[in-house]
């Protein structure tokens, strides 16, 4: 029996009043009038599918039952691959690699469910496509546990890692990804090369953009490319020893800053001298955007950005404009308000006004003495109210 488009419209218009298990094939049409239905959409009957009433069903949110079929096309597989909210085709027969593995990503994060053999099966075709798409054998015992006798420890160095080709000027430099590429998660590098959760995640920090993204499947999971992984199977030893020496550097560096919590105190609104104070040891320490970020909270600077003299935020966004992720938080909060320097004017730095100019809302730069002509090509890209001194708006125009 055929499901038609008027048969599925009858079911949008009452989901209860329909019984779909007696239907064993399905108009396209109706497969698309279907796909609107929000919720469980149970097509288990259906012992065939066309590749365009796949793609139509593909588009339906909510789980889908075809545990019905028992063949799929190429392309009907990779379009139902694209489905969210779970799936059954738990009785296929008739698939082949390509659309088996089409698959693969719904199977390992127990969005599809197929039958055992299919299972079986899909796992190996994984486990071929992974190592030949790397380069490299799996690491025998990846992924396991086991107790290894300590050899003792001695005094001669051990030779440094080799950087490979592909590390240059402190950064990884890859070509940009094929369409079709094969992504690799985490779980997948430990089971089959060994590589540790921390390792990985760090190591993406070191990608190119195009070479790291994010699958939602209810969460979030990471996924480098095939040429990242195999960068970093071949080369575990080198950035195994550049995250080390790199997380040296870090501790080092942390342990000779002194208390965040004494320089924090050092900022009032009241107090010039002070806060000016704390922004110079931000800056002397060499304190990281973190830090900039975490001392200078919302509250805090909602209150300098009210209060404070024009020495105060003149330095502040000098600072900013050296740190992206530090003038990007400034901006955010002062987002759509005034930003005010009031006091004893001075001339405005190019820097600061390149910082300033990024602002979305007012700013009242009241007392200006001076402008030079960078600071003023700068403030020229402001698109917000900027209110000078009657004195300088010639020199801005």
């Amino acid at each position: 029996m055929n499901l038609t488009q008027t048969i599925a419209n009858k079911f949008l218009a009452t989901p209860d009043s329909m019984d779909f298990s007696g239907f064993t094939s399905i108009d396209d049409a109706a497969a698309k009038a279907l796909a609107q239905h929000k919720g469980e959409l149970s097509l288990g009957g259906l012992t065939s599918l066309s590749d365009a009433a796949a793609k139509a069903l593909a588009q339906h949110k909510g789980y889908l039952s075809l545990g019905g079929l028992t063949s799929l096309s190429d392309v009907a597989a990779k379009a139902l691959a694209s489905h969210k909210g779970g799936m059954e085709l738990s009785n296929l027969e008739e698939i082949s690699d390509q659309g088996l593995l089409a698959l693969g990503d719904c199977w390992r994060f127990s969005i599809c469910k197929l039958k055992a053999t299919q299972t079986k099966r899909l796992k190996k075709l994984l486990q071929t496509l992974f190592t030949s798409s790397l380069g490299v054998a799996p690491t025998a015992g990846a992924g396991q546990t086991k107790r290894v006798k300590r050899k003792p420890k001695t005094s001669s160095p051990q030779p440094q890692a080799k950087a490979p080709p592909e590390w240059v000027n402190e950064a990884i430099v890859l070509t940009a990804p094929e369409s079709g590429t094969y992504w690799c998660t985490q779980s997948s590098l430990l089971k089959h090369a060994g590589i540790p959760n921390s390792l990985f995640k760090w190591f993406t920090t070191l990608l190119p953009a195009d070479h790291r993204r994010d699958d939602n499947y209810g969460y979030y999971l990471e996924n480098i490319t095939a040429a990242a992984a195999a960068l970093l199977i071949s080369n575990r030893a080198f950035f195994e020893e550049l995250r080390k020496t790199r997380n040296a550097a870090a501790q080092k560096l942390s342990s000779k800053k002194p208390d965040l919590d004494k320089i924090r105190k050092l900022i009032t609104a009241g107090n010039e001298g002070s806060t000016l104070m704390a922004i110079n040891m931000l800056d002397a320490i060499g304190a990281d955007e973190n830090d900039w970020v975490t001392i200078w909270s919302k509250t805090r600077l909602n209150t300098i950005r009210k209060e404070a003299s024009w020495s105060v935020v003149h330095a502040l966004f000098e600072a900013a404009a050296d740190r992206p992720a530090f003038l990007a938080h400034l901006l955010m909060i002062c987002k759509g308000k005034y930003i005010v320097m009031r006091g004893s004017g001075k001339d405005l730095s190019e820097k600061a006004a390149t910082a300033l100019a990024k602002h979305k809302g007012h700013l009242h730069l009241y007392n200006l003495t001076s402008l030079s002509d960078a600071a003023s090509k700068a403030l020229a890209n402001f698109k917000g109210m900027l209110c000078l001194p009657h004195s300088l708006s010639g020199e801005f125009e």
